[in-house]
């Protein structure tokens, strides 16, 4: 791991200057007058200090709603997190402290420490520098180097030449990219770790398998149905039996990638649905293959669809769909996946996929985010210069602090424990003779690490009755693999007929099996019966000899 750069800040290089006032004094005697003016700490403080005064930090920590300790064993806990690979998140972090503060609330009999602060997590962050927030995601060299301003105006010059030319309207402009979503993997999102080390790897479920989405919206808040791309041979039952919307698409390819008849197939499906109006649209899109394959491209001009390319490399840019909705998109995806699977400890999978997805889709695409997009790539309104004024035109260690306490590490168990009391006991005998302030400070640092342990182990009693509760009983979802078609392409009502077709015959099926079974239990009820009375004639005829 990179070496730790320390974050200071005004209190902690207050705090430094009085440990080196103070050091001085042990030292060389100096008056607490001369030490105020050279190192700018006022008298009276390093007065107070000198006779075992509580640092700053230490006199507000009656403020703080969790205790120093408990601050302690929450930092402790996101190390430990993020030395397994699973860096907490924001909202874990504050769920944790949550239920801290309420335990807190409980046996202080004060409801008013169950509430968290709405910047409480950024407070927390500046008292713990050891810790930081990271995204995970990296910008690459080639679109880095795609940010070359005369391009860009050149892109904006082409456009604004189009908008004119065609009178287009909001209504008319439209944008279209694939999203590939990997099931058992959720993008980047905002973890705790420790600071100064590399942006941390989270783990996943461990399916690696894609699944495509292609989605188009335009500047007038239109948004069209999902075309969703699934790797295999066919459509299954099982991986729609919660499709829902029949303006869907669903197709299938060997590797879940789209290609050139795919993206015909695409196209037909965007003239479907924006062709009522008559007017020509413009549809912008980036370079992609399966974009200007020649049947694409005549299927356009044929149908008055006007197709516009960004430069190479610059969709993180100019692409609204990449720099307003993916990433909303992706969000709520990703924590839906989460939580799924947190709550049952199973990946996503074809079956599910739809359900997280349509979910995340409506939280992502919303009018506000939308109009943002096209605003912030200076499509509609127009405005290149929301695009070029973005283009890009790089802390000392402070030094170590003096310290004259008696160091204690957190004690795990009974036995460190009381060899850290020992210890203390030992080091206050040493300065009962003369100044007491390093003793009283041991106290304070002994009994600080003992409310860390005990912190430290009710958070680990949460951990185990959340993970109790959670994950008991739970199992992999199985996914139905009757196939229900071998077409490539299927709408998602084309879907429900099939699959709810399939059900009512096997539904026959069951229950012709069902009454077949029935008669053949009724028939060995009758076969005794038959029997007795073969039997009662049989000997009514001997005895009548």
């Amino acid at each position: 791991m990179a070496p730790v750069k320390p974050r200071t800040t005004p209190d902690e290089r207050r705090e430094e200057r009085i440990n080196l006032a103070l050091a001085k004094r042990h030292k060389e005697n100096v008056p607490f007058k001369q030490l105020a003016l050279e190192f700018n700490v006022p008298r009276t403080t390093l007065q107070d200090r000198a006779h075992g005064g509580a640092t700053r930090k230490e006199a507000h920590a009656h403020q703080q709603k969790l205790p120093p300790s408990a601050e302690k064993a929450l930092e402790d806990w996101c190390k430990q997190l993020d030395d397994w690979g699973f860096p907490p998140h924001m909202d874990l972090l504050k769920a944790m402290a949550l239920v801290l503060a309420e335990q807190r609330a409980v046996e202080e009999n004060n409801p008013e420490l169950a509430k968290l602060g709405k910047h409480w997590i950024t407070n927390f962050l500046d008292r713990h520098p050891t810790l930081a927030t990271k995204y995970s995601a990296q910008l690459d060299r080639q679109r880095a180097m795609a940010n070359n301003v005369q391009s860009l105006r050149d892109y904006f010059r082409k456009l604004q030449h189009l908008l004119r030319k065609h009178g287009f309207q909001s209504n008319d402009i439209y944008n279209m990219d694939e999203k590939g979503f990997v099931l058992g993997y959720s993008e980047k999102a905002k973890v705790i770790c420790r600071r100064g080390r590399r942006p941390p790897r989270v783990t996943q479920d461990g399916t690696r398998e894609l699944v495509t989405v292609i989605e188009c919206c335009s500047a007038g808040l239109v948004v069209l149905p999902s075309f969703v791309i699934y790797k295999g041979a066919g459509q299954y039952l099982g991986w729609h039996s919660e499709t829902s919307d029949p303006d869907a698409v669903f197709a299938s390819s060997p590797n879940g990638w789209t290609d050139d008849e795919l993206g015909l197939e695409w196209i037909k499906h965007f003239d479907t649905h924006t062709s009522s109006n008559g007017r020509p649209r413009l549809l912008i899109l980036d370079g992609h293959r399966s974009h200007l394959s020649i049947q694409f491209c005549q299927y356009a001009l044929a149908h008055n669809i006007i197709l516009f390319c960004f430069p190479a490399h610059s969709t993180h840019l100019l692409q609204p769909l990449d720099v307003g909705l993916f990433g909303p998109l992706q969000h709520y995806y990703g924590k839906a996946a989460d939580d799924h699977m947190r709550d049952t400890r199973t990946g996503i999978v074809k079956g599910t996929f739809w359900r997280f997805y349509s979910v995340a889709r409506i939280a992502a695409y919303t009018a506000n985010n939308i109009k943002a997009a096209f605003r912030k790539t200076g499509i509609f309104p127009f405005n290149p210069d929301s695009v070029l004024t973005q283009l890009p035109s790089r802390s000392v260690p402070s030094p170590v602090k003096h310290q004259t306490i008696l160091h204690l590490k957190t004690p795990h168990n009974r036995r460190d424990l009381g060899q850290h009391t020992q210890l203390a006991i030992d080091h206050i005998k040493e300065c009962l003779s003369g100044d007491t302030s390093s003793a009283i400070a041991t106290l304070r640092h002994f009994a600080h690490t003992a409310e860390t342990a005990l912190t430290t182990a009710q958070i680990k009693t949460i951990e185990a009755e959340d993970i109790k509760k959670r994950y008991q009983g739970k199992t992999a979802a199985k996914t139905d693999r009757r196939v229900i078609t071998k077409a490539r392409v299927i709408t998602a009502e084309e879907v429900m007929k099939l699959r709810n077709a399939k059900l009512a015959k096997e539904r026959v099926a069951a229950e012709k099996v069902a009454k077949k079974t029935a008669e053949k239990a009724a028939t060995k009820r009758n076969q005794p019966a038959t029997q007795n009375k073969r039997k009662s004639k049989t000997v009514q005829v001997l005895h009548s000899y």
